[in-house]
């Protein structure tokens, strides 16, 4: 699977832009039943961290430092924010940037790791047929210091299995978001830090290179 040829940078600001960018990343995401995700290293997986500037900058050096110290993402990247997981963009990291450089981090997946559709029949199935069987579940003691809703929540708020426990046993290290109404964009959401191999950080200029 590789990238398509859409000139991200030549129709960002267009009226149309969100559309073909939520058009192009479903088809990509539903294109094959239990989609594996080490099939979207070759495309590109990436999050914007934000604009280079004073408070960022710091921010962007935190977690490049935690990462180099435990060699994995954390799990504190999966529930900071108001927005449960981490939200990617596919294709080109120049979707994410406007007037100013960006800081970002490309993900790349290991082997064995599918991405969820809640709007899968099989995928519905594996929700009604699965328990918790008392399973304590970590997502609803990790909350954000500003959005003081678990994990657990925001993740039902956007029509997502909130127990942890559902991902792992079924390998689902990635969700389909943005169906909801919470979201406009759609986009794969990294869940399970398990499932990334490794990180790259870099900056991105407003213009490709």
């Amino acid at each position: 699977m590789s990238k398509n040829k859409i000139d991200w940078f030549a129709i960002r600001n267009g009226p149309n832009f969100q559309d073909i960018l939520n058009r192009e990343t479903l088809e990509v995401l539903t294109a094959t039943p239990n989609l594996e995700l080490v099939t979207l290293n070759e495309i590109g997986c990436y999050h914007s961290v934000g604009a280079s500037d004073t408070q960022m900058d710091r921010v962007y050096q935190a977690m490049k430092d935690e990462y180099t110290t435990l060699h994995k993402v954390p799990e504190s990247w999966i529930y900071k924010g108001v927005f449960p997981g981490i939200w990617t963009v596919l294709f080109d990291p120049i979707i994410m940037v406007q007037d100013r450089e960006i800081h970002m981090i490309r993900f790349f997946f290991r082997e064995g790791y599918y991405l969820f559709d809640r709007r899968s029949k099989d995928h519905c199935k594996l929700i009604s047929k699965w328990g918790d069987q008392g399973r304590e579940n970590p997502w609803q003691e990790m909350r954000d210091y500003t959005y003081k809703a678990p994990l657990s929540t925001r993740m039902y708020q956007h029509d997502l299995p909130g127990h942890k426990q559902f991902y792992v046993d079924n390998n689902f290290g990635a969700v389909i978001g943005g169906y909801s109404k919470r979201s406009c964009r759609i986009a794969p959401v990294i869940v399970l830090s398990d499932a990334v191999e490794k990180v790259e950080f870099f900056n991105q200029s407003p213009r490709p290179k």
